[in-house]
């Protein structure tokens, strides 16, 4: 089996097309409303934890959709891949832990962590509730 024969021409159409997207909305982001060097990094942080929050929220929807693997190319793989950003989050920490500022790189560290945590746990349970909700009734 082949890259290309387990991974189609749809899935990579789906995926560059979120990531362009996804890409688009994170360079908006940066551009609107970007930390000053030297200070928390508070945009990295914001958009992690939107595109865990959105992550989780689009698991549960995923996994009741009958189109699941091109939701799942485009949005889980293409926008959200392309909106959040590890690498920027890594280079961040490294500069704090390298520049004298063990302190701060800690506290981002953690705060990175739970709140990313919380922020996926948060979208799931948020579309799973309003589901439930909505067969209620």
């Amino acid at each position: 089996m082949t890259a290309h024969s387990a991974f189609g021409r749809q899935e990579r159409i789906l995926v560059v097309a979120g990531a362009m997207l996804g890409t688009a909305l994170r360079y908006a982001t940066f551009r609107i409303w970007y930390h000053r060097p030297g200070t928390f990094p508070t945009t990295t942080l914001v958009v992690n934890c939107i595109g865990a929050f959105a992550l989780g929220a689009l698991v549960v929807v995923i996994a009741d959709h009958r189109r699941t693997r091109a939701w799942h190319w485009f949005g889980r793989v293409g926008v959200l891949g392309g909106f959040t950003t590890f690498s920027a989050y890594a280079v961040e920490l490294a500069q704090y832990v390298r520049g004298g500022e063990p302190l701060i790189g800690l506290t981002y560290a953690c705060a990175m962590s739970v709140l990313a945590i919380v922020a996926a746990v948060a979208g799931s349970e948020i579309v799973r509730n309003r589901r439930t909700l909505g067969r209620e009734r």
